[in-house]
């Protein structure tokens, strides 16, 4: 072989090297969990949240230095490739399906020169510092323990900038969410989520580090802890100058609350909400909890909920098992708390159609009235908060001197009379009616 073909057949090897490096060079994020979780709940008495924040720090500065030419240099062979990167937070379901998503950091590369002396030239890049993963997850025994990947997304052309890529990811979630509630709503969304999916996966896909669990709150056995960090450090060694040390940091932190629905402050609501509040914030993936339960897969449910918003409304008997089906179906969406609120608020929104049945009262039985009234709301304004009573009275004698009252037989319901004096139905306002001797 001559010294030209030997220098040749160098320069190809060098290229390869440096144009497909080894596997084994790559390198990820390393995660170092935080402390355990503080709180103890008991199953759907809270929310969980997961938080997230990106840090980039110059000898243990803050900078604003680029984070992906940081990551570039200090993860070795990965994204190494003229193109589009974005790198992104997600969370695992058991199954390794991504319930949600969030992109942290996009950059584009380009290279220039010629050969094996080409150069890569970052040309943008835009980044998220903080944000929330996800919120308003129920929490529960298998609920409670969540999984997390930092993963890379990569395209040789520019297919969608940041902010974009996130307006995807939610809608993504919010078609899990309302596929998850049991709604007819999932099947407007999935068209459009099956189309963002089938577009993602034409990004060349790779884990930038391992997974990681976290924990939400206590229940039986050890917990996974409540936070933890994904971090990568390098040094930089410099001939004229002092090395410099880098850290990229993405924290993750999760977190509970009670209510979302409304404000809890020790153990009432602060301050009292109008139902119509309540139903502007209780929602289930952006949509009214109304628009939820008349879209229920459960057909029982939708049906009540349609013929309560029926100029008809809703007569048969059985309204009170009707009424507890909608309770057993927002407790699948919302805490204890928030259920009790929120179906408050849907026996004020509905309270004319409810009070016209003559089973009403069935709706407001003493334990969901205890519970209401628990939190410091008010049933008084509901028509059916107590049954209509009319007394009625006989008269013996009208000159044997004692007062009518006296003669009082019994209390009986009367509700055509009640129908008749109040022109409604199940008024909680009660009449003595006293009959005169002429029977008027």
């Amino acid at each position: 072989m001559t010294k030209r073909a030997f220098l040749v057949l160098f320069l190809l090897t060098l290229c390869l090297a440096i144009r497909f490096p080894t596997a084994a060079l790559a390198q990820s994020l390393t995660f170092e969990k935080g402390e355990q979780p503080a709180t103890e709940i008991q199953p759907n008495a809270a929310y969980g949240s997961v938080k997230f924040s990106l840090e980039l720090l110059q000898n243990n500065r803050p900078t604003n230095r680029s984070v992906y030419e940081v990551l570039l240099n200090s993860l070795s062979s990965l994204m190494k490739e003229a193109g589009e990167y974005t790198l992104t937070i997600e969370i695992l379901g058991n199954n390794d399906e991504v319930l949600a998503r969030r992109a942290i950091v996009q950059a584009r590369r380009e290279k220039s020169g010629w050969f094996i002396f080409a150069r890569v030239v970052k040309e943008s890049e835009a980044r998220e510092w903080y944000g929330e993963l996800i919120s308003n997850l129920l929490v529960r025994p298998d609920t409670n323990n969540i999984r997390i990947k930092v993963r890379s997304y990569y395209t040789k052309d520019s297919k969608l900038d940041l902010t974009t890529f996130n307006l995807f990811a939610d809608i993504l979630q919010k078609t899990k969410v309302l596929g998850a509630a049991n709604t007819a709503l999932d099947a407007v969304w999935r068209p459009v989520a099956q189309q963002i999916e089938t577009l993602l996966s034409s990004y060349q896909q790779t884990d930038v580090s391992d997974i990681a669990s976290l924990s939400f709150a206590k229940f039986n056995g050890d917990p996974y802890a409540a936070s933890g960090t994904f971090h990568r450090e390098y040094i930089q060694n410099r001939d004229d100058a002092p090395p410099i040390k880098w850290k990229v940091r993405v924290k993750i932190s999760t977190d509970t609350t009670a209510a979302r629905v409304a404000l809890i402050k020790n153990g009432k609501l602060e301050p009292k909400p109008s139902y119509t509040d309540v139903l502007a914030a209780a929602r289930v993936g952006d949509q009214p909890i109304a628009v939820i339960l008349a879209s229920s897969k459960t057909d029982a449910v939708q049906k009540f909920m349609v013929d309560l918003a029926s100029s008809g409304g809703y007569a048969d008997e059985d309204i009170g098992e009707k009424c507890d089906l909608v309770s057993s179906e927002l407790a699948k969406h919302f805490s204890v708390t928030d259920k009790v609120v929120t179906y408050w608020a849907i026996l004020h929104l509905y309270r004319r159609k409810i009070g016209a049945n003559k089973n009403a009262t069935d709706c407001l039985h003493e334990t969901v009235r205890e519970q209401i009234v628990a939190l410091g709301l008010n049933v008084d304004g509901l028509p059916f908060s107590k049954p209509a009573v009319v007394a009625t009275a006989r008269l013996e004698s009208v000159n044997d001197g004692k007062p009518a009252a006296d003669k009082v037989d019994r209390a009986i319901p009367s509700q055509e009379l009640v129908e008749r004096v109040l022109g409604e139905k199940n008024s909680d306002k009660t009449f003595q009616v006293i009959p005169t001797p002429n029977g008027n």
